[in-house]
């Protein structure tokens, strides 16, 4: 459908987003609720501080923040954001690591945001291998249930930690806090 004036926002304003995507933090200091991540000295805290972004396994319930988790690990390690699914053929990967290795070629790296690996078929994630390997993306696994990255790569279980995550919303949202 082509825009109509009676469509498009008043004074040059953009059109409201959905409340979700004005909640999502920006930055990692936003992040609520994945402070045993997160907080100074934490395990990512530590990597960002090193510039040093490897392979995890981001686990959790939907919602708690996995692929935000993974956009601003990207962002904060100046890399591209490429995330993939299950409905991605052996060929749509291919061309992923495709662009992925093009990035390399000029010096940007590419953080390659896997979710529901446990929905991938063997030859899917076979052909993840090669890329990883050669360094092309360094893979962040979100996953609803627990894996075993191969290698004895750690991984860091996602979730709210405490239980009051979402009491903790931060004051730019909405410009008032409830106490």
């Amino acid at each position: 459908m082509e825009p109509t004036e009676a469509t498009l926002p008043l004074f040059g304003e953009e059109p409201a987003r959905p409340l979700a995507d004005r909640l999502r933090p920006t930055q990692l200091e936003d992040v609520v609720g994945q402070d045993h991540l997160l907080a100074p000295d934490a395990p990512l805290d530590r990597t960002v501080a090193r510039q040093r972004l490897g392979s995890a396994i981001l686990w959790g319930p939907p919602g708690v923040g996995k692929t935000t988790v993974a956009r601003l690990l990207a962002d904060a390690g100046n890399l591209a954001f490429e995330p993939v699914s299950a409905a991605f053929s052996v060929a749509d990967l291919r061309k992923v690591f495709a662009t992925a290795r093009s990035r390399r070629g000029i010096g940007q790296g590419t953080l390659l945001f896997v979710d529901e690996i446990h929905r991938f078929n063997r030859a899917q994630r076979d052909s993840f291998l090669p890329y990883v390997e050669d360094g092309t993306v360094k893979p962040d696994w979100a996953s609803a249930r627990r894996l075993s990255p191969r290698g004895g790569r750690e991984g860091a279980e996602r979730g709210p930690s405490g239980g009051g995550g979402i009491s903790a919303i931060p004051p730019r949202v909405g410009g008032r806090r409830e106490a």
